[in-house]
């Protein structure tokens, strides 16, 4: 496996630890933390929106003012590098409503601190594959 490959799949987990683990407890099969909800437990997909394209200066206060025109925030969090401490220059968001969501989705075209932004669905990882080629014939697995 190329050293970039090894990278992304490592930033990935490393994210998806660091979320799980980060000043959490849990309650009502949900995680609560000093940043707020997260994984709500299975079905907030329909809450969750991912942007993309933000500006590198952009804060999880900044997406929350701005996408709090469509509803009210459980959570926004930008996504950082953990090597350099820069943002990756993608987000989540998840609102506590389906209807803030969608409300949220369906926007034309959405400006954040003066770049445009793309707002997606936010999809789970847990039914993502990751490709590994290269590997010897002989290797277990």
């Amino acid at each position: 496996m190329d050293n970039f490959c090894k990278q992304n799949l490592m930033d990935t987990q490393d994210s998806h630890q660091e979320e799980q683990t980060q000043n959490s407890e849990t309650v009502n099969g949900g995680t609560v933390s000093e940043g707020g909800l997260k994984d709500l437990g299975k079905g907030n997909e329909d809450k969750k929106i991912f942007v993309g394209g933000i500006a590198y200066d952009v804060t999880n206060e900044d997406l929350s003012q701005y996408f709090s025109q469509y509803g009210e925030v459980a959570q926004a969090q930008v996504k950082y590098d953990r090597n350099t401490g820069r943002s990756r220059g993608f987000a989540f968001v998840e609102f506590t409503t389906g209807e803030a969501c969608r409300a949220a989705l369906n926007a034309r075209e959405q400006s954040l601190k003066g770049k445009t932004v793309e707002v997606k669905p936010a999809k789970s990882r847990e039914n993502k594959k990751v490709f590994v080629g290269g590997l010897p014939a002989d290797h277990p697995g």
